[in-house]
């Protein structure tokens, strides 16, 4: 019986619909500029993978130049929520003390300075007038940006979570490009749960560090990274991953909404997010220092991987598992996150087994 970790993700892959929903051969061209998504849970190593994207997509071409596109910097330097993040800081006295058991305790905060701080957030974010023009709220200003640069065809990159597949950011791709078919390049950056909650405590701590130290740096977030909130974030985004791959990313270029299909029906093909355009999926293992590639969709086996391979090479970073263990790896395959070598072999998977189980 399929461990239920594994049945929540599965699809249909009998003999009959394996051909039909091979993934579609990725290809860049290179005359073309490109928009990088770069994606990921809070604390997975995003900002990291860029270089290391490029380096790699243009191993025997110039490195080109490019934009960022980040909303959280946008928030995060804004006078206002710096502003409000002090009056934050000055509440719960955590000039005197962020430690375990203070009333700023970082590791462990209370729920209401979650809310106080997320609050804010929100206010900056979605409000409008804090972001230099009181016509538009920070997400306005940043649409406006990045919008503008695909007019202009330029390369970007944008920094994503991945709760959902972006499919409304590449229909504008599609409309306002002028014609210029954007390579669109979805790079991941997964490591284990318990690694991601030490990763989001250091950070936190060392932020509020850094701007109580000094208030012209970046002002601190605080992301609630309590199990009952972040398990699902990261369950949702492992789910949505394996959606982009074993759903989207097809030659059969599926009408399902998650894709693209923007609520038409029937669906229409310009919508979809495989409909043109030249889409490659990374994911890089950043559960240590040196983050290492797992996952291609330009290499050819790709295309002989079918969907229940593609969730065992996920299975290792135990993200949807009920009790994560330090380490992310997939175990010997009897619990909740992996699948025994047996059922592997059932599934046709065993050599992505024998690679999970030398790479953990």
């Amino acid at each position: 019986m399929q461990s239920s970790s594994f049945s929540k993700y599965s699809f249909d892959i009998s003999p009959r619909r394996l051909k039909r929903s091979a993934t579609r051969r990725q290809i860049l061209d290179y005359a073309n500029p490109f928009v990088i998504f770069t994606t990921g849970p809070t604390g997975s190593g995003k900002s990291g993978l860029v270089r290391k994207t490029l380096q790699l997509l243009y191993m025997s071409n110039k490195v080109p130049t490019y934009e960022s596109f980040i909303l959280d910097d946008l928030i995060e330097n804004n006078d206002e929520y710096k502003q409000m993040i002090k009056t934050i800081i000055d509440k719960y006295e955590c000039k005197k003390s962020t430690d375990p058991g203070s009333s700023c305790d970082i590791q462990n905060p209370n729920p209401d300075m979650i809310k106080d701080m997320n609050v804010a957030y929100w206010k900056i974010r979605g409000d409008k007038g804090y972001c230099g023009n009181p016509n538009e709220s920070c997400d306005g200003l940043f649409n406006i940006q990045w919008r503008q640069a695909v007019i202009e065809g330029k390369n970007m990159v944008i920094e994503t979570t991945g709760k959902v597949i972006p499919w409304w950011f590449i229909k504008d791709f599609h409309t306002l490009s002028g014609g210029r078919q954007y390579n669109i390049i979805f790079t991941y950056a997964l490591a284990s749960f318990d690694t991601l909650i030490e990763r989001n405590i250091n950070r936190a701590v060392q932020k509020f560090k850094e701007f109580i130290d000094d208030d012209r740096k970046a002002a601190p977030r605080l992301p609630d990274i309590s199990k009952p909130a972040f398990k699902p974030a990261t369950d949702t985004i492992l789910k949505t991953l394996i959606a982009l791959r074993n759903k989207c990313l097809r030659i059969t270029k599926p009408g399902d909404i998650i894709c693209g299909n923007d609520e038409q029906s029937p669906p229409q093909p310009t919508n979809l997010i495989n409909s043109k355009g030249n889409y490659v999926l990374l994911i890089f293992d950043n559960e240590k220092r040196q983050s290492k590639l797992i996952y291609d969709s330009r290499n050819n086996d790709d295309r002989l991987m079918d969907n229940f391979e593609f969730i065992s090479l996920l299975s290792r970073f135990r993200l949807n598992a009920e009790n994560s263990h330090h380490g992310g790896g997939s175990g010997s395959g009897s619990g909740s996150g992996g699948r025994s070598l047996k059922k592997c072999r059932q599934r046709r998977c065993y050599q992505t087994y024998r690679r999970s189980r030398r790479n953990s």
